[in-house]
């Protein structure tokens, strides 16, 4: 992962769930909206831990250019180039260590990005749903409605009433 412009677009928030929905409707659209947002405050920690352990690799990679610069310089002695040399295994170490750490914070920021996306997913589905229930009710109180004036139209056609 790594800077910014790899980061997921924000998520708008969902609306409060309804007041007219059934209760445990609304109890799973708050739950999975909290899913959403943990999910992401879970995002965000790892993406500063995946920032930060970038940084530390960047750092132990300058600290060897520094030192080989230092170690290669013309009025460098022989001590500088044996306390170059003896520094080298922990360098290259530092780095191997640095690179480890900052490519299990890329996986863990990876993971966390799919968990956001399935929380989302989750959310979005529920809200689908909901919507769908809506839509079903308010065709069926519109059926109703046409219904009881096409009732109201017959009575008062019907002759001798």
């Amino acid at each position: 992962m790594g800077g910014m412009a790899d980061r997921p677009a924000p998520h708008q928030p969902a609306d409060s769930p309804p007041a007219d929905l059934p209760p445990v409707l609304g109890a799973l659209a708050r739950a999975r909206h909290r899913a959403v947002e943990e999910a992401r405050q879970a995002l965000s920690h790892h993406q500063l831990a995946e920032d930060a352990a970038r940084a530390a690799e960047r750092e132990a990679e300058a600290a060897l250019a520094r030192e080989q610069l230092a170690a290669s310089a013309m009025e460098a002695g022989d001590g500088a180039v044996e306390a170059f040399a003896a520094w080298l295994p922990r360098g290259r170490a530092a780095i191997q260590a640095a690179r480890a750490i900052a490519g299990r914070a890329a996986s863990e920021t990876a993971i966390a990005v799919a968990r956001l996306t399935a929380a989302r997913g989750a959310e979005e589905a529920l809200a689908s749903q909901i919507a769908r229930r809506r839509e079903a009710a308010e065709d069926a109180l519109r059926l109703a409605e046409e219904e009881a004036r096409q009732e109201l139209t017959l009575r008062k056609a019907a002759p001798g009433r």
